[in-house]
């Protein structure tokens, strides 16, 4: 099952990565595989998948990969091309197998329980993504082949395109309403096994978070409390005891 968690009214929640402009990007990843994809000697090994966003091709030699700040350089990848919408599927098993015809395998491996990932080349540190928990068979995936935006996925993809791109359809256009009324929510990306969750309190939306069902209901609450209001933006000086200075 596919899990997107995209909705908060009060806050946006998106997976950014730090990305610098490269046209070669880690597009999709996964931490504990068991037994979605295998490779030469038949285990299941992490992975992670290199993608070719440009429309030339890209030869990967001077590239690296790493799961350690120390060393962005920890593992090269050898001579070899990636051509434009192209995908590349490194195992992530500690073999150390460089050679071009056969399936490769980087020096280290990936820890299930989150750690930074790097893609950098010869001068610049390319892309630097955060550490994520993945359950078993979970990938951390662009929702938009190339794009910085990233989900936890159920139904990874190695080795093939990612979802390409998720549109939430609301069935009230946005504005001030005089009654209260179902809000529904819709998505327009073919899947039909797709969680949506939300949080109406200005909490990112995870895992434990309400699971968008039928609808949600919008109604008048000008009588309650209204704790985003109170969320302070200006410093408390009221016992400040230095001298102020300007």
């Amino acid at each position: 099952m596919l899990k997107i968690f995209l909705l908060s009214f009060g806050s946006c929640f998106l997976f950014l990565p730090f990305c610098l402009r490269s046209q070669v990007v880690i597009n999709e990843f996964m931490s504990l595989n068991e037994d979605v994809f295998q490779d030469e000697d038949d285990d299941s090994e992490d992975w992670i998948e290199l993608f070719n966003n440009g429309n030339t091709p890209v030869n990967l030699s001077q590239y690296y990969l790493s799961d350690d700040p120390e060393n962005i350089q920890r593992w090269q990848l050898p001579n070899i091309n990636l051509l434009p919408q192209e995908f590349l599927i490194l195992f992530c098993s500690g073999k150390n197998r460089v050679d071009p015809s056969l399936p490769l395998h980087t020096n280290f491996k990936l820890s299930s329980t989150g750690e930074d990932i790097f893609l950098s080349n010869d001068e610049n540190l390319l892309q630097h993504i955060s550490p994520v928990t993945l359950g078993i068979n979970q990938s951390y995936a662009s929702i938009a082949d190339g794009s910085q935006s990233f989900f936890i996925s159920n139904q990874a993809t190695p080795g093939g395109p990612n979802m390409l791109g998720i549109k939430i359809n609301f069935s009230v256009s946005a504005g001030f309403h005089q009654q209260e009324f179902p809000l529904e929510l819709s998505h327009d990306s073919g899947y039909n096994n797709i969680e949506i969750r939300y949080s109406e309190n200005g909490d990112i939306p995870d895992t434990s978070s309400t699971l968008f069902d039928q609808h949600i209901l919008i109604n008048d609450r000008s009588q309650e409390v209204n704790i985003l209001a109170q969320i302070p933006t200006t410093p408390d000086y009221s016992n400040w005891t230095e001298e102020l200075t300007y």
